[in-house]
């Protein structure tokens, strides 16, 4: 007997958490990132501080950027982490935060095949 895939969509993001594997994030109808669970949680952090502390940053594409007068909060990839000063709290994400700071960005014209313009997230 060969193993049985299972797949389901959700928007719950506490379902992701406890009993997904691999995971499809979409925006706009377009694909952003798909990979195991544990991969997409790695590939990403958050990144929190006071109003200003998320401006100016050279070389760190923030991702979603929520601002309030309290403070800011972004999603940045991984990598870009060591990028940042001590002014900033830096952890790692949970997927619903992914998918809402995915989600909050705008989407960026792209060229398809027929030459009309598409959207990419």
């Amino acid at each position: 007997m060969s193993p049985r895939l299972w797949q389901d969509t959700t928007h719950i993001t506490s379902d992701l958490d406890r009993i997904g594997d691999y995971v499809t994030l979409i925006h706009g109808g377009r694909v952003v990132r798909t990979g195991p669970k544990d991969e997409i949680l790695e590939a990403y952090r958050v990144v929190r501080g006071g109003p200003e502390d998320l401006s100016g940053l050279v070389g760190v594409e923030l991702i979603g950027v929520r601002r309030t007068s309290a403070g800011a909060e972004a999603l940045i990839r991984a990598e870009e982490a060591d990028l940042l000063g001590g002014d900033v709290l830096v952890e790692a994400p949970t997927l619903e935060e992914i998918a809402v700071h995915i989600g909050s960005r705008p989407m960026k014209p792209a060229a398809t095949r027929n030459g009309q313009r598409g959207a990419i997230a």
